[in-house]
């Protein structure tokens, strides 16, 4: 994982910012108690974690046929 993030430091910066930046959106949300919001934030936040974790975490996975990478 750290030779990958290493290869591109601001890739690496970016992911980890745009993840940032939709937490900060996701404690709005809760701030002004929009369920409707938190659920649609979340669905973001989990898209940006797996897309992170598929490209530094296990890259190599094998997936099934038919799965995209996020």
């Amino acid at each position: 994982m750290e030779v990958l993030i290493n290869q591109d430091r601001q890739a690496w910066n970016k992911r980890v910012k745009d993840l940032h930046d939709v937490a900060a959106e996701v404690l709005r949300a809760i701030d002004k108690r929009d369920t409707d919001a938190i659920f649609e934030i979340g669905e973001r936040i989990d898209e940006k974690r797996e897309a992170c974790h598929t490209h530094y975490w296990y890259p190599n996975q094998k997936l099934p046929p038919g799965y995209d990478r996020p």
